[in-house]
């Protein structure tokens, strides 16, 4: 029980220090900040993108409950999952990018969840991200390919770009 309690004062410290950070660096940079005009299309964009993010990560969410659900076995609520996914996701932002990793699991392990199925579920997700994010580049090559990418070689010149393109989105499918 100690060491949970060590590790919320210390999670609090830390978003604590985070702010901090952020109070700084709007001093250093508050001439800029005060300056800045947003234009009505940037007022749009701040207040819709927020949106879309949740959106998006509640998405991503239902694939990490649905993840859970099938590696352990049991069928878990949605109130336990996917809190367990959006409460770390602000860990994904500190050193190491892998303690939102650390966060569900241990925010899962507590509810009985074991560490076999918490293990496959992160590994499918990575391995989900990496294709998904294999299939958008492969689209974006086939929708705006390239100029010559020299240090990448010719399968990215601008005229075969469509042929690896495809290839890539065979092999992420």
């Amino acid at each position: 029980m100690k060491a949970k309690r060590v590790a919320v004062w210390a999670g609090r410290l830390l978003a604590l220090l985070s702010l901090a950070y952020l109070g700084w660096a709007a001093s250093v940079h508050w001439e800029a900040l005060k300056a800045w005009r947003p234009t009505e299309g940037a007022l749009v964009l701040l207040a819709v993108l927020p949106l879309l993010y949740g959106a998006a990560l509640l998405l991503v969410g239902e694939s990490w409950h649905r993840l859970i659900v099938h590696f352990d076995g049991r069928p878990l609520p949605r109130t336990v999952t996917i809190p367990s996914f959006g409460v770390t996701q602000v860990a994904k932002y500190l050193p190491g990018n892998v303690f939102h990793y650390v966060g569900r699991h241990l925010w899962l392990a507590r509810r009985g969840v074991t560490h076999g199925a918490l293990a496959k579920a992160a590994a499918w997700e990575i391995a989900l991200m990496v294709g998904a994010a294999a299939t958008v580049a492969g689209l974006f090559l086939l929708v705006s390919p390239p100029p010559r990418l020299a240090f990448l070689g010719p399968p990215l010149s601008s005229p075969p770009s469509g042929g690896t393109a495809a290839g890539l989105l065979g092999l992420a499918g």
